[in-house]
């Protein structure tokens, strides 16, 4: 005959009561995602980048990286104020000054004035293109 020791009261099993756990959290997991199945496109699944993240690849010398990622969020957001500037900040940190102008243009014609843009960054990209600043 086996003896079966039970396990000290102040030590509990890891998988002790994740049977539970798992099935009421799969409901919650499992319907969201059902759902939103339906109403999100192809095109939707694949998430845009964050600008954040776009910066923090171009910070880190990952230059043809931080450009696709832009490209993506153009080609899904083309009328993006925000995303033509960010374009407009890299051109210009790149030394392409002509296209960098032209995207700051572009993004100022979606949205006079930037709102949402940081008026530093808009003044610095400015004085760096040789443009006055407002």
């Amino acid at each position: 005959m086996k003896a079966e020791f039970p396990a000290p009261k102040h030590i509990e099993h890891p998988r002790a009561n994740n049977h539970m756990a798992k099935r009421n959290t799969s409901m919650f997991i499992t319907a969201p995602l059902m759902l939103g199945f339906l109403s999100i496109s192809p095109a939707q699944a694949d998430a845009d980048p964050t600008v954040d993240q776009i910066y923090r690849a171009f910070r880190a010398g990952h230059l043809a990286q931080a450009q696709k990622m832009l490209d993506q969020v153009l080609r899904d957001h083309p009328d993006s104020a925000k995303a033509h500037f960010v374009q407009a900040e890299i051109d210009a940190e790149e030394g392409h000054q002509d296209l960098a102008r032209s995207e700051l243009a572009r993004a100022e014609q979606l949205k006079p004035g930037l709102p949402g843009v940081k008026p530093r960054a808009v003044h610095q990209l400015k004085t760096k293109l040789g443009l006055q600043a407002d």
